[in-house]
């Protein structure tokens, strides 16, 4: 079976990456460990949003619907994090999902150990 990507593209990654670059200078002690300013917590929403919106318009998971296009977005978005957040309790149709927020915090705490782990050689 044929497997279509749901990865954002990489100019959508690349944008969002250089919008968290150019404004956020220091270490990861900003998440989860003091309150981020206005200015930072508007930027973490719009990255945040970009990369939902991208993964929404994956051909994947544009032909899904109701839980089965949440469930897609969210893998979409972080595989990593989908994992360690809802595989073990798959989300379910008509379900409230109160396990988003830490989903969200799992994606921008990653996002951001990734923008500040030097590559590999």
């Amino acid at each position: 079976m044929h497997r279509q990507s749901c990865t954002p593209s990489h100019n959508s990654r690349t944008r969002s990456r250089s919008l968290l670059t150019s404004s956020l200078l220091g270490p990861v002690s900003w998440i989860g460990h003091e309150p981020a300013e206005p200015s930072q917590t508007r930027l973490l929403e719009k990255v945040w949003s970009e990369y939902e919106v991208a993964c929404a318009q994956t051909p994947r998971c544009l032909e899904l619907r109701g839980v089965h296009h949440t469930r897609c977005v969210r893998q979409c978005v972080s595989p990593s994090c989908y994992l360690d957040i809802y595989t073990h309790d798959e989300l379910e149709e008509g379900e409230i999902d109160v396990r988003l927020p830490s989903f969200k915090g799992c994606f921008l705490q990653r996002m951001t150990r990734k923008l500040h782990t030097p590559p590999r050689p």
